[in-house]
């Protein structure tokens, strides 16, 4: 069990503008292993630990042809293990297997399964098939042996079959591990498809062999209009909006205790709120009267299942009217942030309620 709580700590929610994905830590490269589609499109990423504790990661190195990417975590990350990767490894059919990840975005997830077939041709490469559960969001989850070695790397399943799904082998990643030293771990290398040398600058042609490069793998994907919009207001709190990101056109971050969620509804709206307190046991009169009369324009309160919520909603017509809208704006998306973190305090103080599950304080 300690072995198994151990493991799991290494393994990350790779949170991206477009999705959030999976990805595993491994000690010994001091890199964070995914897939290239996870990532294309991005240089920096935000890692999400099973503690809910998140920090950027740059991406560093991706093999288009392989379907890998390194990442390189900005705080150094302290684990007592992580998962073992060995030069060779033997599957039978009906190994036992587990995989770790995030599915959906949602919490860590352990699923079981066996080996349905060690070697399977599909696209034009021998992935492995197996039974154990894969699904949108558990890209990269590692796929293990009951001695916690890296057999293979999920990477899809089809869309209209259960139980099947396919991983690319440990052994092409080992080919890209080795190689790890020759990295500048200061900007984004590309592995040429043709000769294996490193690219790290935006080109049509390999400089080694001349083999075609897409240079489009260099180029970070820019914002819609609406996404920069917010994140230069979420920048403007001292924080880094790629933490920020959960997925496409969402937002989730703490600001000290409460935790602030932005989103976009029925792409008309949008939608600022922060689930703030428990409602007391009792003495509910002198609370609901602050909340009913107190004047908090151009935010409400509103209370939903025992919980005291807080929010901001707006046309996103209004925003872009004219530059100084834009600024009026993205002023009270700012004080939104910071009086939400006054107001749970203040609840907790004056009116006994308690933090809610999803306050950084309370959250697991």
């Amino acid at each position: 069990m300690e072995k198994f709580d151990n493991i799991k700590q290494s393994i990350f929610k790779i949170n991206t503008s477009e999705w959030t994905w999976s990805g595993f830590y491994l000690k010994e490269y001091k890199v964070v292993v995914t897939n290239y589609h996870v990532v294309a499109g991005s240089h920096e990423v935000s890692l999400e630990d099973y503690d809910s504790n998140k920090q950027v990661a740059k991406v560093i190195m991706v093999h288009p042809e392989k379907d890998i990417a390194f990442l390189l975590p900005e705080n150094e990350l302290n684990l007592d293990d992580t998962i073992e990767v060995v030069e060779s490894i033997e599957v039978k059919e009906k190994d036992k297997v587990s995989v770790m990840w995030y599915p959906f975005g949602m919490w860590f997830t352990v699923t079981e399964g066996i080996i349905s077939s060690p070697k399977q041709k599909v696209w034009g490469r021998d992935l492995i098939q197996t039974d154990a559960a894969i699904n949108p969001g558990n890209s990269w989850g590692p796929l293990i042996n009951e001695n916690w070695q890296l057999i293979w790397i999920n990477t899809s399943k089809y869309t209209n079959a259960d139980n099947t799904g396919f991983a690319v082998s440990s052994s092409e990643l080992l080919e890209e591990l080795k190689k790890i030293d020759k990295i500048d771990k200061t900007k984004l290398s590309v592995v040429c498809h043709s000769c294996d040398t490193f690219i790290t600058e935006k080109t049509d042609y390999c400089p080694s062999c001349w083999a075609k490069v897409d240079k489009n793998i260099f180029l970070e994907k820019k914002l819609e209009k609406l996404s920069q919009f917010l994140e230069d207001a979420i920048a403007t709190l001292w924080i880094n909006p790629v933490i920020a990101r959960a997925w496409n056109e969402r937002w989730l971050f703490h600001y000290w205790s409460p935790e602030i969620r932005i989103f976009i509804y029925d792409n008309n709206y949008l939608y600022i709120t922060s689930q703030l307190n428990v409602l007391p046991t009792k003495d509910l009169l002198p609370l609901y009267e602050y909340i009913l009369w107190e004047d908090v324009s151009p935010y409400q309160f509103w209370v939903h299942e025992n919980c005291i919520y807080f929010s901001y909603r707006l046309a996103i017509t209004d925003i872009f009217t004219n530059d100084e809208t834009e600024k009026e704006i993205a002023e009270k998306i700012k004080n939104f942030v910071l009086k939400a973190d006054d107001l749970d305090d203040m609840f907790v103080d004056k009116y006994w309620c308690k933090m809610t599950t999803y306050s950084k304080e309370n959250r697991k």
